[in-house]
């Protein structure tokens, strides 16, 4: 189950997908001159929360992820993974697969808008096929709805989910509004790209998660810094996370505080 880190700016998918993210940046130009985009991503996290979940006991993960990109049609694949180092856990690694499209509506208007439609497979390849998980997902940005100064950024999002079983089932829904600030910095040596530090915030809601104790509702308010140091395709994104939840009868869902590094490598 793939932790949807899209509004941390490091994150491979807004790196190479939500080009509303990048859209004025000479990167983003260059970009548009090529047909094939690739990046490779891998992520230590000392705690794996998924949707407020955390799915090994406060243990760390490795998460490598690679994604490929064709530029003009907007389409990508994704393959992600988890990896426990915790041994207690390694028998729910996990390997996961997305094919996705992006689109961006009304390009030059204030209230452009972004689109990212996939879906995903999650693949426990030390359990049986009947622990897999299939979902579908639209997400929405809007990186021009709020005109500030200048190197200065605001970004709202929304994201939607549906999930299920392999072996089918009632399915459940996922929501998460979200919002990201970002303050841009001047290169600080030749051949340096983006230098960032950025605010975020994201809220989940779900239809009910019966197996983690989760009834229908809202479930966690997220928040954190991040920030990104960046040169000649490589970026290094340290982030610190906090969260509030507003069930404490489950307990798989805690509040939690929490620390990823992500090196990555866009080309």
């Amino acid at each position: 189950m793939r932790a949807f880190r899209k509004i941390i700016p490091v994150s491979a998918v807004l790196a190479l997908l939500a080009s509303g993210a990048r859209a004025e940046t000479p990167a983003a130009d260059q970009r548009e001159d090529k047909t094939l985009g690739w990046s490779a991503e891998a992520d230590f996290v000392q705690k794996y929360i998924w949707r407020g979940i955390d799915l090994q006991d406060n243990t760390p993960s490795i998460q490598p992820e690679i994604i490929l990109d064709s530029i003009p049609s907007g389409v990508y694949f994704t393959a992600w993974g988890n990896l426990a180092l915790d041994g207690d856990f390694r028998e729910w690694d996990e390997a996961d697969f997305y094919v996705g499209k992006y689109l961006s509506l009304l390009s030059e208007r204030p209230y452009r808008m972004d689109f990212d439609l996939n879906y995903g497979y999650s693949y426990y390849y030390r359990q049986s096929r009947s622990e897999d998980t299939n979902e579908l997902a639209l997400s929405l940005k809007m990186p021009r709805v709020l005109k500030l100064p200048a190197r200065l950024n605001l970004l709202p999002s929304f994201a939607g989910y549906y999930g299920w079983g392999h072996e089918g089932g009632k399915g459940t829904v996922w929501l998460k509004p979200g919002i990201k600030l970002t303050l841009t910095l001047p290169s600080p040596w030749p051949g340096a790209g983006e230098q960032t530090v950025s605010w975020f915030g994201t809220a989940w809601y779900g239809t009910g998660k019966p197996a983690y104790g989760l009834p229908e509702g809202w479930g966690s308010l997220e928040t954190g810094l991040s920030a990104v140091l960046s040169w000649r395709g490589l970026s290094l994104s340290p982030a610190f996370h906090y969260q509030y939840v507003f069930h404490h009868y489950s307990p798989y869902l805690e509040s939690e505080i929490w620390f990823t590094l992500s090196l990555a490598f866009e080309h």
